[in-house]
């Protein structure tokens, strides 16, 4: 009964994999966007004005934690309209963290091929943008537009947390301090490389190694051949070494967050 079920359940979640809206003719759009101000996030006044910010919303966000189930306390009578808000608010810079891999691209002299929304892995919905042209750049250049998207989290995430602790106690408060969470979490998340999802740290990790198709073959490694190695009483070569410390890494860290995640709630909950 069971395969039958995670077949189906699998096929459900590979033809939302398949969902996908976009455009092609975007690279007018971003190469107007860059001209009208967008190269500013790639100077080093942007550099410093968002490590002032970050150290600022850090500091702020020190007395919400320590006060997080009164902080939060309003979402508890208001739950739908606190849910769809603080959803709403970060599905946009979902878009707004594409967007600026855009711009990169347009800063380096790549092309932006494409543009769109998705359903990642057949459960995530999301954004993205082609960014494959910058495979053609510099190291640096690839580096940049990784790391490009997710510092965008960490900018806003610092602005919310700042933003929170000088609102008076109530919805909106809650809110702003919510809504800073979500984005520092979205923030490790899209640098952390090992989640068995191809995030931007994902990339920057296969970059360093040079293993493109690290995922696939990790997965598939100790799925077939790690076993036959066991068997074998055989050394394992040091691509075999980096693919089962990948998904012996990315096990552990699914399981630290979702033990994280419910330590958090706890702490939200209880105080």
């Amino acid at each position: 009964r069971r395969r039958p079920a995670l077949r189906a359940l699998e096929a459900i979640f590979r033809g939302l994999e398949r969902v996908t809206v976009s455009s092609r003719r975007v690279q007018p759009f971003f190469a107007r966007l860059y001209r009208a101000g967008g190269w500013m996030l790639f100077t080093p006044a942007a550099i410093v004005v968002g490590a002032a910010l970050t150290v600022i919303g850090f500091v702020s966000g020190v007395p919400l934690w320590r006060d997080a189930a009164t902080v939060v306390a309003p979402i508890g009578r208001y739950p739908v309209i606190a849910v769809v808000l603080v959803k709403l608010a970060f599905f946009l810079t979902l878009a707004a963290h594409q967007v600026v891999h855009g711009l990169a691209l347009v800063h380096y002299g790549r092309r932006v091929r494409e543009f769109g929304f998705t359903i990642l892995h057949g459960f995530l919905p999301t954004f993205y943008v082609d960014v494959t042209d910058i495979f053609m750049a510099s190291r640096r250049a690839r580096v940049v537009t990784a790391v490009s998207g997710p510092l965008l989290h960490l900018v806003l995430g610092s602005v919310w947390l700042a933003l929170a602790a000088h609102l008076a106690h109530g919805l909106t408060q809650a809110f702003a301090a919510a809504s800073g969470l979500i984005q520092l979490q979205a923030f490790v998340l899209s640098l952390y490389p090992f989640c068995f999802i191809e995030m931007d740290g994902y990339h920057v990790l296969v970059d360093a190694l040079g293993l493109p198709t690290l995922r696939p073959d990790a997965l598939r490694f100790v799925r077939r051949g790690l076993w036959r190695h066991v068997a074998d009483r055989r050394a394992l070569s040091r691509r075999e070494g980096i693919w089962l410390g990948y998904v012996l890494l990315s096990a552990a860290s699914v399981g630290a967050f979702v033990a994280v995640n419910v330590w958090t709630v706890i702490h939200l909950i209880v105080g």
